[in-house]
């Protein structure tokens, strides 16, 4: 399962039918992120800041391109720092 809250929002859950690995995850971000993300005020979504944990399925190369992608150097990971510009 997957859930977050901004500030007063509420955002999931998402149920992943088996364990995550990084391409499910990256698919999650891509497809299904968005969607749950349309709720948040615009300045809000611009101004998020990401935090990702080490679980493996987050640790991969397809998911470091997707967020270095999508959020730039607004997201921080474990190893985060060894591709962003």
């Amino acid at each position: 399962m997957w859930c977050r809250i901004i500030n007063e929002f509420l955002v999931g859950p998402y149920f992943f039918k088996e364990n995550p690995n990084g391409n499910k995850y990256s698919n999650f971000l891509k497809h299904d992120l968005p969607i749950f993300l349309e709720n948040i005020p615009l300045q809000q979504h611009l101004d998020l800041i990401w935090q990702q944990d080490s679980a493996p399925a987050y640790n991969t190369l397809v998911v470091f391109a997707h967020m270095q992608e999508i959020y730039r150097k607004n997201w921080f990971g474990t190893h985060s720092h060894h591709i962003l510009i």
